[in-house]
């Protein structure tokens, strides 16, 4: 398996050039658009909940891991609503684990530790709210493959969740690559992500 700990700065950085060299106009487009779309289901919610936007986007993220991104979204809205209208989170079935639920919840309700304890939420949640004036990068299971990874490897078994510190080791190389390239982080990301998931997807689909 290849781990985090087993790769140079030097490495992640050339694996991540070789991914976004990789992009089709397709998935560049896809890269610039992703997190736009994804603040306006967080603006959506607060506005018929009255939850804040911030707030909204934290529970989308913390609800994502494992989550196909329409049933995220479901789950969000309906965490939030029952949240709003004084409900319990057991009411709320959500395609994700249960502890993610539990995290989404604290994060309604107001315990800001929450995201200060886990960087890919608070991150991601950022990353939605702000779009391109963030400067986190979203280090989830895709972003993490592609700092270990060669294209040319194929699909191969990866270190799925860095550390805390290997977290932000990987995401200030990763912050140092968009600026490179004179590329909004979030818009640099969502590309990659694009390309290695396609890349990966196809791989798997046809046995290589």
């Amino acid at each position: 398996m290849l781990t985090i700990n087993h790769v140079t700065d030097r490495q992640v950085r050339n694996r991540l050039r070789k991914w976004r060299s990789l992009a089709t106009e397709e998935q560049e487009e896809a890269g610039r658009v992703w997190y736009d779309e994804a603040r306006e289901v967080s603006e959506s919610i607060a506005a018929v909940t009255g939850i804040d936007a911030f707030t909204a986007a934290a529970v989308i993220a913390a609800l994502s891991p494992k989550n196909k991104w329409d049933r995220n979204v479901h789950d969000a809205w309906e965490l939030c609503k029952a949240w709003a209208r004084g409900g319990e989170q057991d009411t709320v079935s959500v395609c994700t684990f249960h502890s993610n639920r539990d995290k989404a919840w604290r994060i309604l309700d107001g315990e800001k530790d929450v995201l200060a304890s886990s960087p890919k939420v608070s991150a991601f949640a950022d990353t939605i709210a702000y779009g391109i004036l963030s400067k986190s990068i979203v280090v989830d299971v895709w972003h993490t493959r592609a700092c270990l990874a060669k294209p040319s490897e194929g699909v191969v078994d990866c270190q799925s969740s860095p550390t805390n510190a290997q977290y932000r080791r990987l995401e200030e190389i990763t912050l140092e690559e968009a600026g490179r390239i004179d590329e909004f982080p979030c818009e640099y990301q969502a590309t990659i992500w694009s390309v290695i998931r396609d890349k990966w997807g196809r791989q798997r689909r046809y046995g290589h």
